[in-house]
């Protein structure tokens, strides 16, 4: 059977795993998120995918699904993969793993839940917290909620006017919660995890200094083991985890189930003869039996 991969056309992650795809024998199909419809009958089909129904394929592999500035529409699609992962249909990174990691709301407060060593933050709707937090921190970075029109990444300073922005903040921002995280005075160090382990790591490249955006990394145990254990708390794989290390220790950062196929095979090319195999390995671990049909069998 057949692998999809779920990405826009301009989406360039997919394009480095069609290439790994190729190099390794397969025929991938690939799955543009906006061709997805429902039928008079309330079935879901693709318009890409026209030879025979959703049993014939080994599952769906997602990449990207749309951009940030687009939130209603990251999650339509999101949600349309979930009801195919429903239905039986294996697809990776899972759904309601992508939509819990993707929101910085749920993303650090299920990792502090789950006893994983996560970036400082205050998450909440008060405003003095918001304000004690800036200032045992000496400044803190703000994150966007869920639903914001933008991506928005602003650096909260302390002094006499932090209370005033984070107000202005919170009215600009009405549809969640404060989001704030501390200052990283270090490097991000960024783990890929496919197949249960740590199959590769890389930093952005320093300008002027390295030829390349990303530069491959050698990783310590400890942060193998503090990757899989953020992977595994929100159910991911494949997906990458963002590590920051500096004065403050070694803690989690970000969780990305999107968007990293391009640095992943670029700094590590040996990968390409292997990740066909990991993933399809991954859909096949999550294929579920048909259901049986209801109702009495023809005698």
């Amino acid at each position: 059977m057949r692998t999809g991969l779920v990405a826009p056309l301009w989406d360039v992650h997919a394009g480095s795993l069609l290439r790994a795809f190729v190099e390794a024998g397969r025929k991938p199909v690939w799955f543009l998120p906006q061709a997805f419809r429902f039928d008079e009958r309330g079935t879901l089909q693709h318009d890409d995918w026209t030879r025979g129904e959703w049993s014939r394929l080994g599952g769906l592999v997602a990449t990207t699904l749309c951009g940030k500035l687009d939130p209603e529409l990251f999650e339509w699609r999101r949600g349309l993969l979930e009801e195919l992962s429903v239905a039986g249909l294996p697809v990776i990174p899972d759904p309601r793993g992508i939509q819990m990691a993707w929101d910085p709301t749920r993303m650090l407060l299920r990792l502090h839940r789950a006893g994983v060593s996560v970036i400082d933050h205050y998450v909440g709707e008060n405003l003095d917290d918001a304000w004690d937090f800036v200032r045992t921190q000496k400044g803190a970075v703000f994150r966007a909620p869920e639903g914001a029109p933008v991506p928005e990444v602003e650096w909260v300073s302390q002094g006499n006017g932090t209370r005033d922005r984070l107000e202005e903040l919170w009215q600009n921002y009405p549809m969640g919660p404060f989001v704030l995280v501390r200052e990283i005075h270090g490097g991000i160090t960024s783990l890929l995890v496919l197949g249960a382990e740590v199959v590769a790591a890389w930093r952005d490249g320093t300008p002027g200094i390295d030829a390349t955006e990303h530069v491959p990394v050698t990783v310590s145990t400890q942060e193998k083991d503090l990757a899989l254990g953020a992977a595994f708390a929100f159910g991911l794989d494949p997906t990458v985890v963002d590590l920051a290390r500096d004065a403050k220790g070694l803690q989690v950062h970000n969780v990305r189930p999107l968007g990293f196929w391009k640095p992943a095979l670029s700094t590590h090319p040996q990968l390409s003869s292997m990740v066909a195999d990991r993933l399809e390995a991954l859909l096949e671990g999550a294929r579920r039996p048909a259901p049986r049909p209801r109702g009495n069998s023809a005698a």
